[in-house]
Formats: C-alpha cells, structure tokens, sequence
C-alpha cells in the first residue's frame, strides 16, 4: 500500500519547490529511476544537526531540533561522501521530504514533466523558460532539454544528459 502512494506521489511530482507559483499539477516521470531513502533523524544527524527532534517541514525542507534543512543539500552530501554506491553514473534529480518522515534522493537517466499553462499563477508565456526553471528543482543535474507544445496549454519539457534527444 506504501509504494503505492509513494508511486503516485513521485508521478504526480511536487510544485510546492516553487514559492511564486500556484500548486500546479505537474506529471512527473523519471526514466531509468534510483531512489535512496533515509530517515529524517538519519539526515540530521547526517547534516551535523541535532536529530533528537526531526520532522517534515514541507517537500523541500525538514526540520532538525528548529534548524531548516534543504533535501536537496542533504542528497547533494551524500552524493559527495560517496554514500550512495548503487547509483554511481545517474544523474540527481531532486530531493524530497514525505509525511512518513523519510527524505528521497531520486536519481534517472532522463524525466519528462507535463503540464497546463493555465495552472501556473502567472501567465507565462515563454514556456521555454519555464522549463529551465522547472528543470532546477526536477531534474537538477540534467541539462539538455526538449520543449514540446501539445494541445491548448498543455506542455511538456523533456531532460536528459545527452545532447541529441
């Protein structure tokens, strides 16, 4: 039943990265995925701050004794303490922080994300940018990107590491 949530919950993606942007449905998929899970108190103690107290702050940030961590930080770490020897040539994606008081390093070869225009706060026009931004907080370490307008205002921003897509 877990991963069942936990497999919507990563398809579905998270928007609440964006503090200048309504909650928007984001289709989020990851090709060639690796996740690597740790305890919240875990990730404290792994960021040198108290663990005694640990809980989720939101889905980008956790709370260790009233000191805000970013997830992303803390995945960045592991990845430089090479504490993460299963997902040696991936890609990091983004890091997240779930209600079971666990943080998430998701790692791919490649993510789509799909959306409506008419989700976001702002008007956006230029959907080429807004991939670029999008790009910072689902797929961190993957720079090449295809932008692909679909019907009325759906759009899809395609990552991979490759240059030709």
């Amino acid at each position: 039943m877990f991963r069942f949530f936990l497999g919507l919950f990563l398809f579905w993606g998270g928007t609440f990265f964006f503090p200048s942007i309504n909650p928007a449905k984001v289709n989020f998929k990851i090709y060639d995925p690796q996740n690597i899970e740790e305890s919240l108190r875990s990730a404290c103690t792994l960021m040198k701050k108290n663990s005694l107290i640990s809980k989720r702050h939101s889905m980008a940030f956790f709370d260790c004794m009233g000191e805000k961590v970013n997830v992303r930080s803390f995945c960045l770490k592991m990845i430089k303490i090479k504490k993460m020897p299963n997902v040696s040539k991936r890609p990091f994606l983004r890091g997240v922080v779930y209600k079971e008081g666990k943080a998430l390093c998701q790692f791919g070869s490649s993510a789509v994300l799909t959306f409506n225009l008419k989700d976001f706060k702002n008007d956006v026009e230029d959907s080429i940018e807004l991939c670029k931004k999008l790009r910072k907080s689902y797929a961190f370490d993957l720079k090449e990107f295809h932008f692909y307008r679909g019907k009325s205002d759906k759009r899809s921003c395609y990552y991979s590491q490759e240059k030709n897509l």
